[in-house]
């Protein structure tokens, strides 16, 4: 499978207590960065932030679900993203546990036109590749201000805003904050914490810079063309 899934992020809480009862972690950082569900769109009032288009990060995340047999499944794992909407370039690397055994994975996306993006998957060796029409995937990801309820607050010297958001008896509970330097209209992901009927998920954001290393986006020689892609 390319991309993997299981949950979505918390401030679509109503999605991702239809989507949990998927059988593979990580979902969660794919439907955040590539899902239109998210809103991805441009800046405007309607949002209280946006992450800035051009950035690098790292994370983790821990989550227990409750499986088809009722008996609970622990995951937690760790992941590195490196993205340019600008070019639009993304890069997410994925490590995760489940039941003792690590897996590892490497996405990346290309933006090859404006309605046209190749997605790569890089698994135990083996890359695949395949072509999508975009769904505004490299437009801006913004945080709805419709979303929840939102509380000011510090982290540190930081300006803070906290999120909730709850549906279908599911919660969302998400902490943003902006460094000195951004703009009122940007933000970074902090952290986030979600719980539906069967599952719950604990995500992390840290080490964020709006930069990215452009090495990154260099496929490995095992991965098809581009034009092999385009081709399929």
């Amino acid at each position: 499978m390319l991309k993997l899934t299981i949950l979505s992020f918390l401030l679509v809480v109503a999605t991702m207590a239809s989507m949990c009862h998927a059988a593979s972690p990580m979902f969660v950082f794919n439907q955040l960065f590539e899902s239109s569900a998210f809103n991805k769109r441009a800046p405007s009032d309607s949002n209280i932030c946006c992450l800035p288009n051009v950035f690098s990060l790292k994370g983790s995340f821990n989550q227990i679900a409750v499986l088809s047999n009722n008996t609970l499944q622990h995951y937690d794992g760790n992941f590195k993203v490196s993205a340019d909407y600008n070019t639009g370039k993304m890069r997410q690397d994925i490590s995760y546990t489940v039941d003792g055994v690590v897996f590892n994975y490497t996405n990346w996306d290309i933006k090859i036109s404006s309605t046209v993006t190749v997605l790569y998957g890089l698994r135990d060796g083996q890359c695949v590749c395949r072509k999508v029409s975009d769904f505004n995937q490299w437009n801006s990801i913004c945080i709805p201000a419709s979303n929840g309820k939102i509380t000011k607050g510090k982290i540190g010297n930081y300006d803070a805003l906290k999120v909730v958001s709850s549906q279908n008896g599911s919660t969302g509970t998400m902490w943003t904050f902006r460094e000195p330097q951004m703009t009122s209209n940007k933000c970074w992901l902090l952290s986030s914490y979600v719980v539906v009927s069967n599952a719950s998920q604990e995500q992390v954001f840290y080490d964020m810079i709006e930069k990215v290393d452009n090495a990154n986006f260099i496929l490995p020689s095992q991965c098809p063309s581009i034009n092999q892609c385009l081709s399929q």
